[in-house]
């Protein structure tokens, strides 16, 4: 099930990309050819770009594909490796669980108080701040799961074949 709604929120993110790109197109042409930007480029591009994001991150991090920086735990012994690999994958549930709580809060409260980005088209806000929410929780989600399947195996998910080394 988590992995259904990782893919559907994965191909979400793809899309809110191509709409992006079709909206910088237009507002290009728009001002070059007619003089004239598209209303509302810049509301609805911050909108579309934090659904984008939080709907990516999810697959990211259960394909095992987030930068992490190894500079130490490459040199450190197998065992030292696990207990950073379960603090890496604890930190992350943490965050991403706080990002979702304050997140919903500011969700509820763009829904109450009817908030809309001020422009020359008002879009609302409450569909990126659920974007956010749902994403957030689909990462500590992730996170947890990797971090459950690595105390289980005794090895870490993410290693030089599936990270890029910083």
């Amino acid at each position: 099930m988590i992995e259904w709604v990782t893919r559907i929120c994965a191909t979400l993110s793809g899309i809110a990309l191509l709409i992006m790109a079709f909206i910088g197109v237009s507002d290009i042409v728009g001002i070059h050819l007619f003089g004239q930007p598209v209303p509302g480029v810049v509301e609805l591009t911050s909108s579309l770009m934090v659904i984008s994001i939080f709907f990516g991150l999810p697959i990211t991090e259960a394909r095992g594909k987030n930068v992490r920086v190894e500079i130490l735990i490459d040199r450190a012994p197998a065992s030292v490796q696990r207990i950073l690999g379960v603090i890496s994958r604890l930190t992350m549930v943490a965050l991403f669980g706080l990002i979702a709580w304050f997140g919903w809060q500011s969700f509820v409260r763009s829904v109450v108080t009817n908030e809309f980005a001020q422009g020359l088209i008002e879009v609302p806000y409450w569909p990126s701040r659920l974007a956010l929410v749902i994403g957030a929780v689909l990462v500590a989600v992730q996170a947890l799961l990797a971090g459950i399947r690595e105390l289980r195996s005794g090895r870490l998910e993410q290693d030089a074949e599936t990270t890029w080394k910083v």
